[in-house]
C-alpha cells in the first residue's frame, strides 16, 4: 500500500511563486524537487499583487489538476491535513471548497463571518460540511475544486489585503457549501504585530482602506456609505493612537484617488 509521502509526490504538483527580489538558493530548490515528482520555482523579482499572482498561476497550471491548495509561505502543516482533505473530496464530492480552522495563538482567525461591510472573528465554529453564507477565510490552506475558478477569480483590483475576502464572498454567491476541517492551522498575522515601524502600519492601513473601498463599491450604496464611515473612523483612531496623522491622510488619499466604482 502507498504511504501518504509516496502519495504525496506522486499526486501533487507543486508551483512555488516567489515575490522576494533574490531567487532562492538553488540547494533549497533541489530539496523541493527532490520532494515532488512534478515541481515548478517561479521567480518575478518583484512584487506582484496576490490576486494577479494567483490568477496567472491557476491559469498556467490549473488544467493540470483537480483541485488548487494555496499556501502562504509561514504555514506549518503534516500530513494529517492532506488525509483530511482526500477523505472529503472522496466523501463528500458535492462540496467545492475545503478550509482548516485557522489560529493566531488562541484566537480563531478563518473562518469568520463578513456581513454588510466588515469582517468579525467567531468564537466558535463547528466542523463538516456547512452553509458558505456570510463565511469568509483566509486562502492559505483552502482546497478549491478547480471548477470554481470557471465561475470565481480573485479580484486584481486588489493587492495586498482583501483578496481572500472578496474571493469567499464571490464563491458564496455561487456555491452554497464549504467544509470546515476538524484541522487546526496555526498562522501569523501582519495586524498582530507590535514591532512594525509606524510607516510600515500606515502603508499597511492604506492598503486596508483600499482594499475595503473596493469591496464596499460592489454593494450597495448605504454600504459603502458605512464602510467610508467606518475607515474615517479608524484613521482618526490610528491617528491619536500613534500620534500621527499619516493615518487619516492615508485614508483620504485613497478614498480622493476614486479607486472604486459603482
Amino acid at each position: 500500500m502507498m504511504s501518504l509521502n509516496e502519495m504525496l509526490k506522486n499526486e501533487i504538483f507543486v508551483v512555488v511563486c516567489d515575490n522576494s527580489d533574490q531567487k532562492q538558493d538553488e540547494s533549497d530548490l533541489h530539496v523541493l524537487s527532490d520532494c515532488f515528482n512534478d515541481f515548478v520555482y517561479l521567480h518575478s523579482g518583484y512584487n506582484k499583487p496576490l490576486s494577479t499572482l494567483h490568477n496567472s498561476t491557476i491559469a498556467s497550471y490549473g488544467h493540470l489538476c483537480s483541485h488548487v491548495n494555496i499556501w502562504d509561505q509561514d504555514s506549518i502543516f503534516n500530513d494529517e491535513y492532506f488525509e483530511q482533505c482526500k477523505n472529503v473530496i472522496n466523501q463528500h464530492p458535492e462540496v467545492k471548497l475545503i478550509i482548516p480552522r485557522v489560529f493566531v495563538g488562541d484566537k480563531l482567525v478563518s473562518p469568520g463571518v463578513f456581513k454588510y461591510f466588515k469582517g468579525k472573528y467567531l468564537s466558535c465554529l463547528g466542523t463538516g460540511k456547512t452553509e458558505s453564507k456570510n463565511l469568509i477565510g483566509i486562502m492559505s490552506g483552502v482546497f478549491v475544486d478547480l471548477c470554481v475558478f470557471n465561475r470565481v477569480i480573485f479580484d486584481e483590483r486588489l493587492r495586498l489585503y482583501g483578496v481572500d475576502t472578496q474571493f469567499f464572498i464571490d464563491y458564496r454567491k455561487r456555491y452554497e457549501t464549504i467544509y470546515v476541517l476538524n484541522y487546526v492551522l496555526m498562522h501569523t498575522l501582519s495586524i498582530y504585530d507590535k514591532n512594525e515601524l509606524i510607516e510600515v502600519k500606515i502603508f499597511r492601513f492604506k492598503e486596508f482602506c483600499r482594499s475595503s473601498i473596493v469591496i464596499a463599491s460592489g454593494r450597495s450604496f448605504l454600504t459603502f456609505l458605512l464602510m467610508t464611515m467606518h475607515l474615517t473612523f479608524l484613521g482618526l483612531k490610528y491617528a491619536m493612537k500613534y500620534r500621527n496623522f499619516g493615518f487619516f491622510n492615508s485614508f483620504v488619499e485613497v478614498f480622493s484617488s476614486k479607486v472604486f466604482c459603482f
